[in-house]
């Protein structure tokens, strides 16, 4: 599907609608994901709006819940393309903002460089020409990483492209005559890669304001390039970039002769946006060439497009509204399992995974900040004595009621884990040893209190502490270490004793 989704979409069309059937019967929410995408993504080659953006709708649920940040950032360009094109700026912005969002959390360069790419070609369709060179030149410092990826030379060679005609459209002649010879290296590095619309509309632009190349040559192949290219709708802004230098440049016959083929090629198309854009230079063409009779007709096309257009905003803000609305079910939904993922079962309390995580930004902290942090180790004395007299399931209700007592000693500086069978750790952040014994010894009566409350058998606890400034010499496995010895200096001396070392 990978290979015809540019050349042959309605080949891939009906590959992805039984690739997804076989997902489907399998249950995999990532492989139903990229059914969708190519779904989505087949549909807005084939001008078909409104399955592109239910399709590709479906496919960031899918993804997002199958946590495939890179297929999800895609569909975020893709929604922010389609948006762009459709005049909605707004929704256009939130989508290259959420691809820039995953791209950046999750390390993703590939995804970010198209993001700021599509963002830049937006901005400079809105004449915003300086914070569209901003993004465009981030786009190319993070294409620049991805070296190894397949497409590579094809995103590397659009963003020199882009970079190139912002700075023609800027009158930045040097900078321009740069650009362009980054492109033709870029090119000549990769040779069998294919000149685009795009490569030769932007070399055009760059012969007329430089003068450095041949222009009715560099017209010639653009010509050329539009009439061959079947899928004109993919280079929609070169061909409006196109059409503009025509007309500009008093090439009415050919303008026509555009305006006939775009007319063509929109006319079975669901893209209201690009009928108005082509409608309003086709008005200014008509006008120049006094054709009344075809005036009068394209503007009552251009209100009718304008009707067209204004419903398809309507079908796009509800499928976006829906977007939202799953999403926040399922962040919501993800957030209830990381939170699983991290809290013991039995007790209630964190687990030793979330102590890895937390302890070293604890222990980071107070090594930046010269404060002390602690580390406390505990378990419960003759606990295997408990399990064999009484059995497992009052060990359980044993280990649980330590759990509510650490529960409720947690505050924003004290942190309390189950670091696994009935030991538990204590992370104190900025406490001196003096307010880390008062705190232990509370807590040992506390869990007698609650042993007798809940008819447990009494027994006490040991407490092992490691309270240090850090340094740089000192890591959570060390700290982790010497709570550890503490823990069984306490169990040496017979139990229910609280020891703290430095």
């Amino acid at each position: 599907m990978e290979e015809n989704r540019f050349s042959d979409p309605s080949l891939v069309i009906k590959k992805a609608k039984s690739f997804l059937e076989l997902a489907t019967e399998k249950n995999d929410m990532n492989l139903i994901g990229y059914a969708d995408f190519y779904l989505g993504d087949c549909y807005y080659t084939l001008g078909n709006i409104t399955k592109c953006i239910e399709y590709t709708n479906s496919a960031i649920q899918e993804f997002t819940l199958s946590e495939n940040w890179y297929k999800a950032g895609g569909c975020y360009n893709l929604l922010g393309i389609v948006f762009s094109n459709q005049g909605d700026t707004s929704n256009a912005l939130t989508s290259y903002f959420e691809a820039i969002s995953l791209a950046e959390r999750h390390g993703d360069s590939f995804v970010g460089s198209l993001a700021y790419e599509n963002y830049a070609e937006m901005c400079e369709s809105c004449n915003i020409n300086d914070y569209a060179l901003e993004n465009a030149l981030k786009s190319k410092e993070l294409i620049l990483k991805c070296r190894d990826n397949s497409r590579f030379h094809v995103i590397y060679t659009l963003v020199l492209a882009t970079i190139l005609k912002i700075y023609l459209k800027t009158n930045d002649i040097d900078n321009s005559i740069l650009a362009y010879e980054d492109l033709m290296n870029a090119y000549d590095e990769k040779s069998d890669l294919e000149h685009g619309l795009d490569f030769y509309v932007v070399q055009l632009l760059y012969a007329n304001k430089t003068g450095l190349l041949d222009e009715e040559q560099c017209l010639k192949e653009a010509l050329e390039s539009f009439d061959n290219n079947e899928y004109k709708t993919d280079y929609f802004m070169y061909v409006l970039d196109l059409m503009r230098y025509l007309k500009d440049n008093n090439r009415y016959e050919t303008l026509g002769y555009i305006c006939s083929e775009m007319d063509k090629i929109l006319d079975e198309a669901n893209y209201p946006a690009y009928k108005l854009k082509i409608s309003d230079i086709k008005i200014d063409y008509l006008q120049h060439e006094n054709k009344k009779n075809e005036l009068f007709d394209a503007l009552i096309d251009y209100r009718k497009y304008f009707k067209m257009q204004e419903n398809q905003n309507s079908v796009t803000l509800n499928y976006l509204a829906q977007l939202r609305d799953s999403l926040a079910v399922q962040k919501n939904n993800i957030q209830v399992l990381q939170e699983k993922v991290v809290t013991d079962e039995l007790t209630g309390i964190h687990n030793r995974r979330r102590f890895a995580k937390l302890s070293k930004q604890l222990q980071d902290k107070a090594r930046q900040n010269h404060v002390h942090f602690a580390i406390e180790m505990l378990d419960i004395d003759k606990f295997k004595q408990i399990n064999d007299r009484n059995g497992h399931r009052t060990g359980d209700l044993c280990l649980n009621a330590i759990g509510q007592v650490l529960q409720s000693l947690q505050d924003d500086n004290i942190y309390c884990y189950r670091y696994g069978g009935d030991e538990f750790s204590i992370l104190f952040y900025n406490y001196t040893d003096e307010q880390i014994r008062e705190i232990c010894n509370k807590l040992s009566e506390r869990v007698k209190d609650v042993f007798i409350i809940k008819r447990l058998p009494l027994t006490t606890i040991s407490q092992g502490i490691c309270n240090i400034i850090p340094s740089m010499k000192d890591s959570i496995t060390s700290q982790l270490a010497s709570a550890d010895k503490a823990l069984y200096e306490s169990k040496g001396l017979g139990g229910n004793k609280i020891t703290i070392i430095n």
